[in-house]
């Protein structure tokens, strides 16, 4: 951003920007929300800086203008398979015990990406799912993957990837779920893109949950390496918006390096090997069946703590929710750490 524009414009600038997309451009950030509007400037047709900036303190833009500027002011960095531990807690406990609750009775699930970025991590949860459900066609998967960003979502669409997008991946993913295109790109199968719906979606808006754009009684919602980007109000309001949405004992996976006592304060932390998910609470026999934990201080934590919020955060967190032998409805082996080819995470050898 051209130098003389004021430390004023740079505060009114990323208030703006908080307030319409959530993302916080605090001064630490200047440097960024500077290439930022230097690739958007052109999108709304300006040739320099100072008028495209002057333009957005002096007129109200319009959504779809907020979905452009997002486009240019975030970018996404993910790949398939991304944070296992996480992955392994949903596909070998989270997934199973609902697959068991309903396979007599209501056979749906409905699944929230937020945040899917260029869609590798919505195709992982489909791909996910398709091992787990032999008989799929008798049940009614949703899988719904959102993004501010529409030059992402365009991405996430098509469904061509880099082998870049693949560096953590086991092999078997790539053979079995995607071809190779003539440029060695590699295309996502029409059986897994089919399990998918993306669409736009701010999650600073307040226009969910809501059954318009499928955000209601949803039994788990994926989240993971967002709030991260947002300011701290709104990650609270977030928060509070994914736990209306979810049914009772639906759950919320975030990124390990979000955790946190206060963002997420009215859910039950739940312990799994190298990951903590978040729950609905189920029933008040559930929130008896407890077990204390060691302290866990997280960089969201400390930020929090350190912008005045005045909460017990960075003192030992609620203790987690285990799930006790005997309440649990089904027969589950025990959940293993990835280990590279012999976790049924990555596709290696299940039993």
């Amino acid at each position: 951003m051209p130098k003389q524009l004021s430390e004023f414009v740079y505060k009114k600038l990323s208030e703006l920007i908080s307030l319409r997309t959530g993302l916080n451009f605090s001064e630490t950030k200047w440097q960024d929300l500077k290439r930022g509007l230097e690739r958007a400037k052109g999108d709304f047709g300006f040739q320099d800086v100072d008028t495209f900036v002057k333009r957005l303190l002096s007129a109200q833009i319009s959504n779809q203008e907020v979905e452009m500027l997002a486009s240019h002011l975030t970018i996404g960095e993910t790949y398939l398979f991304r944070e296992k531990s996480s992955l392994e807690a949903l596909q070998n406990r989270v997934l199973p015990e609902i697959i068991q609750e309903r396979k007599n009775g209501r056979r749906c699930i409905k699944i929230w990406i937020a945040g899917c970025s260029t869609g590798e991590e919505a195709y992982t949860i489909a791909i996910i799912l398709k091992k787990l459900f032999p008989d799929i066609q008798n049940w009614k998967l949703t899988i719904s993957a959102t993004d501010i960003n529409p030059e992402s979502l365009n991405k996430a669409k098509a469904g061509i990837y880099s082998q870049w997008s693949f560096r953590d991946t086991p092999v078997w993913v790539k053979e079995q779920c995607f071809t190779v295109n003539q440029e060695g790109r590699a295309v996502v199968r029409p059986e897994i893109r089919d399990m998918l719906s993306f669409s736009l979606h701010n999650l600073a808006d307040d226009n969910y949950p809501s059954p318009d754009n499928n955000t209601e009684d949803v039994d788990i919602i994926l989240c993971r390496n967002v709030l991260m980007y947002f300011s701290t109000e709104t990650s609270i309001k977030v928060a509070k918006r994914f736990y209306r949405a979810l049914v009772n004992g639906g759950w919320l996976i975030v990124s390990q390096t979000e955790l946190s006592n206060i963002l997420f304060a009215e859910f039950e932390r739940v312990e799994f090997p190298g990951a903590i998910l978040y729950r609905k609470t189920l029933s008040k026999k559930t929130q008896q069946n407890v077990v204390p934990a060691r302290p866990i201080v997280r960089k969201t934590e400390t930020r929090l703590a350190a912008q005045g919020y005045k909460t017990n955060s960075l003192a030992p967190p609620p203790p987690p929710t285990r799930i006790p032998r005997g309440t649990v409805s089904i027969r589950t082996r025990p959940v293993r750490r990835c280990s590279g080819t012999t976790c049924p995470c990555v596709g290696g050898r299940q039993g």
